[in-house]
């Protein structure tokens, strides 16, 4: 689910990395004339995207944005629903060496896992050929040594 864009105006400075406070009230109007009322809790900011609680839908969002320090405002871009995810430390650092591994995404990691397993299951074919094939060339050694 993706929402319209939006504009953000306050002190760009206010907007960093690791900043975490509550975006007042954000208004837009339909076209229809009617005005909603949206608020946004920001919890993490990145170079490119924002993290935040939409308590309009009780749902956490990313929220692309563009930074356009002219006029010292925000665009809101592509708004996307994303999942908090309750992990261990350990488990953190397993999930973000997945994500390094897959170019900084989740999206195909069972893609991966998939091909994986499949090269697995080769893998323990051919080593019991290999097994097959050694055991052929010691009968035709012992069968060599009696002639």
């Amino acid at each position: 689910m993706s929402t319209p864009a939006r504009s953000w105006s306050f002190a760009s400075n206010t907007f960093s990395s690791n900043s975490s406070f509550d975006l007042a009230r954000t208004y837009t109007r339909s076209p229809a004339g009617v005005v909603t009322c949206v608020a946004y809790s920001i919890c993490s900011v990145y170079d490119e995207y924002a993290i935040a609680y939409d308590y309009e839908n009780n749902r956490y969002v990313r929220a692309y944005y563009t930074k356009n320090d002219e006029d010292d405002s925000i665009s809101l871009g592509e708004v996307v629903e994303v999942y908090i995810v309750d992990v261990t430390e350990s488990e953190k650092k397993t999930l973000d060496t997945i994500q390094a591994i897959n170019g900084g995404s989740f999206e195909k990691a069972d893609e991966i896992y998939s091909k994986n397993e499949e090269l697995t299951n080769q893998v323990s074919t051919l080593e019991g050929q290999v097994s097959e094939f050694q055991t052929q060339v010691e009968t035709f050694n012992s069968e060599k040594e009696k002639i």
